[in-house]
Formats: C-alpha cells, sequence, structure tokens
C-alpha cells in the first residue's frame, strides 16, 4: 500500500507541474495521513518506514520548489529576450527608415570598409548601383579614404571637398562618418552620410571669380 501511494504521489508531482501549489498541497494530503497512520501503529519497523516517508516528501517539495523556481526563471529570460527582440525590432524598423526617407546618400560598411547596405539616393548621386559589395579601400580616388578610416578608429570624421565618382562623375562632396558601437561598446562598422555640394561649390566660385575680375573683359580687377 505504501509503494502504492508513493507511486501516485510520484506521478501526481508530473501530471501537476504547472500548477506548483497545486502540486505542493496533493503531496502533503497524499502522504501526511498515511505517515501519521504508521506512526501510531508502534511497530518500530514502520517508524523506519515513516522516516523514509518523510524524507521522501521532503524530496518530493523541494523538487517541486526548484522546478517552479526554474520555470520562472525561464518565464523571465524569455521575456527579456522577447522585449530585446521587440527593441531591436523597432531600431532596425528606425534604421531602415533612416536609409530610405533620408533626403541624403547614406552607405553603411562594415570594419574592412565594404559597403553593407546604401539607400537609393545614394545609388543616384554616384550613378552606380553596384555599391553593395564595394571596397572603399579600392576607391580610384582616395581622398576621402582616410576620413572614412579614421571614423572606425577615432570617432565621428568630417571630408569637404573634390571626389571623382567610379562612373566618372566629377562631385564636390561632403561626407560626415559616424562609428557603428554594438551593445559591447565595440566599433562593427560606420555609417557614411554624404551631401552633394557640386551647386554650391560651383556657385561659390563663380562669386570668386566675379569678385576679382572684371565682368566685361574677365581681366583681373585692378587693386
Amino acid at each position: 500500500i505504501m509503494i502504492m501511494f508513493l507511486g501516485i504521489s510520484g506521478g501526481a508531482k508530473e501530471s501537476l507541474s504547472p500548477d506548483h501549489k497545486l502540486s505542493f498541497v496533493y503531496q502533503v494530503l497524499t502522504l501526511i495521513p498515511i505517515t501519521v497512520f504508521l506512526l501510531f501503529q508502534g511497530y518500530e519497523l514502520y517508524y523506519y518506514v515513516v522516516v523514509i516517508v518523510i524524507v521522501y516528501l521532503l524530496t518530493q517539495l523541494n523538487i517541486i520548489k526548484q522546478e517552479h523556481m526554474q520555470k520562472k526563471e525561464l518565464v523571465k529570460k524569455e521575456n527579456e529576450i522577447r522585449k530585446v527582440q521587440e527593441l531591436l525590432k523597432v531600431k532596425q524598423n528606425r534604421l531602415e527608415y533612416f536609409f530610405d526617407e533620408n533626403p541624403l546618400a547614406v552607405l553603411a560598411f562594415n570594419k574592412d570598409l565594404i559597403v553593407t547596405d546604401c539607400n537609393i539616393k545614394a545609388v543616384d548621386l554616384f550613378n552606380n548601383h553596384n555599391l553593395i559589395g564595394l571596397n572603399l579601400n579600392e576607391l580610384k580616388d582616395m581622398r576621402p579614404v582616410e576620413t572614412i578610416q579614421n571614423s572606425i578608429t577615432g570617432g565621428p570624421q568630417i571630408y569637404k571637398g573634390p571626389y571623382h565618382t567610379l562612373t566618372g562623375l566629377d562631385l564636390w562632396i561632403e561626407v560626415k562618418c559616424l562609428p557603428i558601437i554594438n551593445s559591447a561598446n565595440n566599433v562593427t562598422g560606420g555609417i557614411m552620410i554624404i551631401e552633394n555640394k557640386t551647386k554650391e561649390n560651383h556657385a561659390q566660385e563663380e562669386l570668386e571669380y566675379q569678385a576679382y575680375h572684371d565682368t566685361l573683359t574677365s581681366l583681373l580687377n585692378r587693386r
């Protein structure tokens, strides 16, 4: 009979495991009455059985408690992971919006200066549909490259000046380079925000030319 009760107790622990309180109460109600009954039989052998049953009951209760704590901790970690995933999704959506809706050309690159992403403005600016995968270290016009490299090790950088594109365009650009830093505070790459200043530069050069040249003869003004 005792073995039968112990078997019922063990099986109930598994079937009632989703509700640790119910499982706890069931174990107590199942084993305590039979333990009290044996205790008052007056046989020495029963005393040993009572001790074994009590040890078994305490073990079962401890297991139930540990399983509950583990499940509680697991649920907590799952909730934390879910919150992090939701936060990452929000950040990803913001980054995608930043790329897609930005009126300026934007390129992302890794630590090896390989372009990993770009928006349509960048494609239009450089008239190049093959920007992703481009190695910035291998540009024909290397003038902006040092600024890009320095952004990986030295923080935000700015380049202002001329640039000759791979498709033969001559531009005057302003490039802002920002490092991308992960949660471990390690730089994983960077972002370039590129503004085409060609028209402004031409206008500035024209103003400077007119300031020092006669409008009729194009000769230098005498001072």
